[in-house]
């Protein structure tokens, strides 16, 4: 066995400990073991790797030097250094391993199919740590991954997983008996994936997971390419799933608690909503001009610039790089949600598209609609369903 395919091997071995971040929130994990591991030994063999196309890579480098520059305005400038290393690590080995070593459909789908064993175990841990805790229906489930990354993480593992079994259900009858165990199986993770991600109460996955289901139901599940039939089925889509939330809440499903907090959201906790938080980051970003507050520093710089006092940061992946990594940062940013759209748009609707394919796509748009009400965050796992999206989508224009 050559270098490369010991690379791929520990490459697919980092996209199965990805979600297990969660669980060891520090600097150098797991996967970033395995990932250097891949590097080192591809590198050994081979004396090059490659980086992503010229415009994605300007708007990334666009990132990184904004927080980079930005360090300037902060008190706490080992705090604020935090993000451009660890953005440093997700361009240098992350990106460059994933472009290199992921380059056939064969290759997303063995990515695909690591993380949906990983998500077992996943389960496994909310399951026990739910029953230890004795968890009721109607109340929140913290665990050791946090509430909003246990939600948003099991959300996209859901996207990823029910799209395979759905993209394989067709072939069921021609399946051997361990693959039809296999699919049923997966059919079983993707229904707990969606429990377990309405089980921690968090308003920041509404809108993505309508957003999502809808995108599934409109295009039949990415089989029909008709963008005049997916507009009227996507419309019909958003108004069905609305309508089913309104009646499971009804019937006591869907607690009173999770519509509190979605209507918090912009009415505010404590008087102060999302929107007034991205204000905040604006007329920071805006006062600075053209470097902003320095990772983790915004509460602090802000209050000072602003003259009022803040507890936290513009809760936006549009809005906090603009506040935190200034003009530069927020140009960068939004330049990335330009080109990932408009691929993701245009691989939806290309002609014999493959679903596998477009699954990482799916779960990182309904990432970025639920982190429009989030942070821009370093977690490895929520870089690699972009990465991953970034590099099936030019497989699949080859």
């Amino acid at each position: 066995m050559d270098n490369k395919n010991i690379s791929k091997i520990l490459l697919l071995l980092a996209t199965f400990s990805s979600p297990f971040a969660f669980i060891l929130p520090t600097n150098f994990s797991i996967y970033e073991i395995l990932l250097f591991l891949s590097f080192v030994i591809y590198i050994l063999e081979y004396n090059s790797v490659n980086f992503p196309d010229k415009k994605l890579s300007i708007f990334l480098s666009l990132i990184f030097l904004g927080y980079s520059l930005s360090i300037i305005n902060s008190p706490y400038p080992l705090e604020a250094l935090k993000f451009p290393l660890q953005f440093f690590f997700i361009l240098s080995f992350q990106f460059t391993m994933m472009y290199t070593l992921v380059e056939t459909k064969r290759d997303i789908r063995q990515h695909v199919i690591a993380l949906i064993i990983s998500a077992v175990f996943i389960i496994g841990i909310t399951l026990q740590t739910a029953y230890i805790e004795q968890w009721e229906l109607g109340n929140r489930l913290e665990t050791v991954f946090g509430i909003n990354g246990l939600a948003v993480m099991s959300m996209m593992l859901f996207f990823t997983s029910i799209i395979y079994f759905r993209d394989n259900l067709d072939r069921f009858s021609s399946f051997s008996l361990g693959m039809k165990f296999w699919l049923l199986s997966v059919g079983v993770i993707s229904t707990i994936l969606l429990f377990i991600s309405l089980m921690t109460l968090s308003r920041r996955i509404v809108p993505g997971l309508i957003f999502g289901l809808a995108l599934l139901f409109g295009t039949k599940f990415l089989t029909d390419k008709n963008i005049v039939v997916f507009t009227i089925r996507f419309s019909l889509g958003i108004m069905i799933i609305s309508c089913l939330t309104y009646i499971l809440h009804i019937v006591g499903i869907i607690p009173d608690e999770l519509l509190l907090r979605v209507i918090e959201t912009f009415e505010g906790e404590r008087g102060v909503g999302r929107p007034e938080l991205w204000l905040n980051g604006v007329l920071t970003s805006i006062a600075l001009f053209p470097l902003g507050t320095g990772f983790n520093n915004f509460a602090t710089v802000s209050s000072d610039v602003l003259e009022k006092s803040l507890s936290g940061s513009p809760h936006s992946i549009i809005f906090n790089p603009l506040g935190e990594g200034g003009f530069l940062a927020g140009i960068g940013m939004l330049g990335l949600l330009i080109i990932f759209l408009s691929r993701f748009l245009n691989s939806l609707f290309q002609k014999n598209s493959d679903p596998i394919m477009m699954s990482f796509g799916v779960a990182t748009v309904c990432f970025f609609i639920a982190h429009i009400f989030g942070t821009l965050p370093t977690l490895r796992f929520f870089w690699l369903y972009m990465i991953l999206s970034f590099v099936a989508m030019s497989i699949s224009q080859n």
